[in-house]
Order: C-alpha cells, then sequence, then structure tokens
C-alpha cells in the first residue's frame, strides 16, 4: 500500500503536568512542520499551564495546530487514551499517531522523515523511533535515552523491554483500536507510575502487529534527571516492568516467568558488582521493586484479551 504524503497526517499526543515552559518549546518544535496536530492533554486541576499558555505563549495557544484539553483522570497512559478520543473523528487512512513527551523537541523535517518511513514500511504498526540527549548533561545528571543498535530493526517479544520510549513512538491508528488503547493504569502519574511504552509494544506484539525500532528519526530530550532522583527513576521502571510481567503472567502469557528470572537476575548482578567495586549493594533495591511490581500486577484484576488491567 503506498502512501500519499500530501495526505497523511500525524497527530501528536503530549501529556503534561506542571512544565508550561518546556511543552512551549515542543509545541514549537511541532506546528510548524505542515500535517502536524498537537494536543497537550493537562492533568492538574489547578491548570498552571493553561495560564501559562495563555499570558506567555499566545502564539501557541491560539495556533490551529495547537490544542489545549483538561483531563481529570491522570496518568500518561490515560491522557494518551484522551487525546485519541479527541482527534477520533478527523483521522483518515493514513493517518498516523505520535507519541511525543512534553520534555522533547523534534528536527525540521521530523515530519518528512515520519512520513517516509511510513510509505517504506506499510506493514509495521509501531515505530519506537530514537531519543538522544537535546545537551551533554553535567556530572551526576542523567538524560534518558533510546538508541537503536541498528538502523531499522524488528522487536519481538524476546526483546520487547527494550523496545523503545512512549517519548517518541509512532503508532497506526488501527492497532490502538486492536489492542483497546493504552493501559491507563501505566504511566507517570498512574496507580503503578510506568512502563506504558514496554506495555503497549508487547500487547502490540502479542496481537501479531510488526513493531520496527528506529536509529531515524531521532528527537531529542531535556529532561535531565538529577543524583536524587536518578536511582528513584531505576527503582521506579524496575517496579513498573514487574507489575506488567504479573499482569501478563495471570493473563496466562507464556515465557514471562523467563523474563521475569532474567531481569530478576541483571539486577541482582548489577548489585553484586557494586558490592565489589564500592562496597554498596547498588541494584539491589530495584530487584526488590521489580519483585513487589510483579506481586501487585499479577493480584490487580486484568482482561486477558486485551491485557488491560480493569477498573
Amino acid at each position: 500500500m503506498a502512501y500519499n504524503m500530501y495526505m497523511l497526517e500525524i497527530f501528536v499526543l503530549t501529556p503534561t503536568y506542571n512544565r508550561p515552559e518546556s511543552l512551549v518549546r515542543t509545541a514549537q518544535s511541532l506546528i510548524t512542520q505542515s500535517a502536524t496536530h498537537m494536543v497537550a492533554v493537562d492533568q492538574n486541576p489547578d491548570r498552571p499551564t493553561e495560564l501559562y499558555l495563555k499570558k506567555n505563549a499566545d502564539e501557541v495557544m491560539n495556533d490551529p495546530q495547537f490544542t489545549y484539553l483538561y483531563s481529570k483522570r491522570r496518568g500518561e497512559a490515560a491522557a494518551r487514551n484522551f487525546g485519541i478520543e479527541y482527534f477520533r473523528n478527523r483521522l483518515g487512512p493514513d493517518s498516523l499517531f505520535a507519541c511525543i513527551d512534553d520534555d522533547i523537541t523534534v528536527s525540521a523535517d521530523w515530519n518528512a522523515q515520519i512520513i517516509a518511513l511510513a510509505q517504506k514500511y506499510p506493514d509495521i504498526g509501531i515505530f519506537s523511533g530514537a531519543v538522544q540527549q537535546a545537551f551533554t548533561p553535567k556530572e551526576g545528571e542523567v538524560i534518558p535515552v533510546f538508541l537503536p543498535d541498528d538502523p531499522e530493526v524488528i522487536v519481538d517479544l524476546t526483546s520487547f523491554s527494550v523496545g523503545g520510549m512512549t517519548a517518541h513512538m509512532i503508532i497506526r491508528p488501527w492497532v490502538l483500536d486492536q489492542i483497546g488503547g493504552f493501559d491507563p493504569f501505566l504511566g507517570c502519574g498512574s496507580k503503578y507510575g510506568a512502563a506504558d511504552d514496554i506495555d503497549v509494544l508487547y500487547r502490540a506484539l502479542k496481537n501479531n502487529i510488526p513493531v520496527m525500532a528506529v536509529q531515524s528519526p531521532a528527537v531529542f530530550h531535556h529532561g535531565v534527571r538529577k543524583n536524587e532522583e536518578i536511582t528513584e527513576l531505576y527503582n521506579r521502571y524496575a517496579y513498573g516492568l514487574g507489575v506488567i510481567l504479573g499482569k501478563y503472567q495471570q493473563c496466562g502469557d507464556a515465557g514471562t516467568a523467563s523474563i521475569m528470572l532474567k531481569e530478576g537476575s541483571k539486577h541482582v548482578l548489577r548489585a553484586a558488582k557494586a558490592v565489589r567495586e564500592t562496597g554498596k549493594p547498588t541494584g539491589i533495591r530495584a530487584a526488590a521493586c521489580l519483585v513487589k511490581g510483579f506481586a501487585d500486577g499479577y493480584r490487580t484484576p486484568a482482561d486477558k484479551d486485551t491485557r488491560k488491567f480493569i477498573g
């Protein structure tokens, strides 16, 4: 199937919470591009972001390619589902959804590269795009990235846990229809706080939907995590991974236990190495978070067809 690059539209889903200046920077890099429409879904009931936009970024707030929305339900996955429904009646047969976080900027030719990718691989349901550092962080700081080893590689169930980030993910609308959207129990701000990106990839793969990780186009991540935040972030990711593995286990997915063992062993080995080198078991708490997450995910009711938590 060939795509008409002049008809294909990209609908950008951006959850946001108390990052108005960063959101403006993200929006400015997106709304200058043709056939690109962005919705920012705010989840702070006081709406400081809306006030900031009206007062300090009128050119963004009133741009026809930008929409500000408020959603009462917290969590990145819930925000994306909210944005999907907002765009529902505007979707065409060649439309794409793009998950872009509010601390990301894109290059001037990002839109053209996405369209070319969709044309080249019409059967791929999800593209996990590279996420690079926008700048070199200071010592003791980290900017999370996703950098595939190969230019273009099909992701399978054995490598799904490193398949990508919803900071930059391109999804065909029919994929979300088929798998039932994002799981609102997952993602920053939700009940379980992480793993929405890994979860949507896994659920697509379980539905035999091809997924590809790509080096190009890449986006630029401005989100710095400082020393005191890095360990907390690492542990939250481990907990979230445990949660979704527990969910898949209760849904009867073969292979979940082996993934759990592999991930747990990785954290334990990291802790053992840290003890030898520093005398501190760095990583052992992450292993505990993984196990706790698995238990929480296993006992939370889930729909075995959609592999989404119920509630």
